[in-house]
């Protein structure tokens, strides 16, 4: 009995709850899909990891594959390269035979252990109230409630860059939660840069930080609020310098990802012959997909009709509809916070409209897809604002039981979710 309270002990579900999603992740609890999947699938950044050891910063082996960028009788990738980093000591040790299903399950479980984290550290510094039943539904609302789900499940190129982002992204928002010191902001600092070059609409992020820097941090002390903000920002200037060379020595142009050489599927060649990468024609389109389009219905299983475009993220994960009653108590009651959490749910929710700004300029949705995965970017930042909600309903019962029914809701909705992408795609 002793060691059963161990296990389920506030640190005992920072292990079961991520280690449960990870079960899920490899198929062992995924009815009709194959166990864990050990074999290799289209990851272009191990061949970039190659390329690397092998002082190139173009791709010779990439198998079968498209979607790449085709440049001087070069082959490169148009992603940003901190992936291929990740893979580096991976390929150094083991080559380029990889099973990146199983990578990508790992780092799926890390997110959902620093999901949690963030969430536990959050709730204590703005005295949020909040109990393990909370944070283990909230966990399991991550791992297994939103598209995280069935990304964590795919080693694929284009859905291991968006897992790893967030890991990096989490990673920066937890040491910047637990700063003390000028080498905790430069840590953090790094992986916000790591963030960054995983997924660049990330660098968004910023606004988050800067609303929470300036909720922490004693403001009257202008010499170390200076110090700190700097020692954060250096280690991003650093990626950014880098980043920008690794561009120029590509392509002749420090701006130029590739994307203009860019061999997509003709599915997107008349978008982007017309309006080019990143439009604002494309906004009220992908708001509408992405975040308004209701999926159509079967009354059998897997009960949601494939859309390879999508839908909107509302509906696969219909617990952040609770951010619509948290919007109202954020502007008609903001009394009841204080001006820490203030600050801090506006930088959240202003995040969270720069970086979808973004990903609906982008010429597709995330085709093919369940639901909408580019969404995936912003979730953390519609959580917090969402945690903030909890200080205001904790005690009240209907709430409480919304909440944990609209988290059972998305976790059916996912996965089902995984059905459809894995055995349509």
């Amino acid at each position: 009995m002793g060691r059963l309270k161990r296990y389920f002990s506030e640190n005992g579900i920072f292990l079961l709850v991520p280690l449960l999603c990870w079960f899920f992740y490899s198929g062992e609890l995924t009815i009709g899909y194959s166990r864990l999947d050990l074999g290799e699938h289209i990851s272009y950044f191990k061949n970039l990891a190659d390329a690397f050891l092998h002082g190139r910063l173009y791709v010779s082996d990439y198998g079968t594959g498209g979607d790449l960028v085709f440049f001087h009788n070069k082959v490169y990738l148009y992603w940003p390269p901190v992936p291929a980093l990740v893979y580096l000591p991976l390929v150094a040790v083991f080559g380029t035979h990889l099973p990146d299903a199983l990578i990508c399950t790992l780092f799926g479980a890390l997110n959902v252990y620093m999901v949690m984290r963030v969430v536990q550290v959050m709730a204590s510094d703005f005295y949020i109230p909040f109990g393990k039943p909370e944070l283990v539904l909230l966990g399991l609302f991550w791992g297994l409630g939103t598209v995280h789900f069935y990304m964590s499940m795919d080693g694929t190129v284009w859905f291991i860059s968006q897992i790893m982002g967030q890991t990096f992204l989490l990673a920066a928002i937890l040491a910047f939660l637990k700063t003390e010191k000028v080498k905790d902001y430069i840590v953090s600092g790094i992986y916000f840069g790591l963030a960054v070059y995983t997924r660049n609409d990330l660098v968004f992020a910023f606004v988050f930080f800067i609303f929470l820097y300036v909720a922490k941090a004693n403001r009257k002390d202008h010499h170390a609020f200076l110090k700190k903000g700097t020692a954060f920002a250096f280690p991003f200037i650093i990626f950014s310098i880098l980043n920008l060379w690794y561009n120029y020595a590509r392509f002749g142009n420090m701006f130029d990802n590739g994307i203009n050489y860019h061999h997509m599927n003709p599915y997107f060649y008349q978008d982007f012959r017309q309006w080019g990468y990143l439009s604002t024609h494309y906004l009220p389109r992908n708001f509408y997909v992405e975040v308004i389009h209701f999926p159509e219905l079967i009354f059998k299983w897997p009960f949601i009709v494939d859309d390879p475009q999508g839908f909107g993220f509302f509906w696969a994960s219909p617990f952040f509809f609770l951010i619509i009653p948290g919007m109202f108590f954020y502007i008609f009651k903001s009394k009841i916070f204080s001006v820490a959490d203030l600050l801090t749910i506006t930088g959240s929710l202003l995040t969270t409209v720069m970086i979808a700004f973004l990903i609906f300029m982008v010429m597709g949705t995330g085709w093919c897809q369940f639901a909408a995965r580019y969404t995936l970017d912003f979730y953390i930042f519609l959580l917090i604002a969402i945690l903030f909600f909890y200080k205001t309903c904790y005690g009240n019962t209907p709430f409480r039981i919304t909440s944990v029914a609209l988290i059972l809701l998305s976790i059916v909705i996912n996965y089902c979710g995984v059905y459809l992408h894995f055995y349509l795609y």
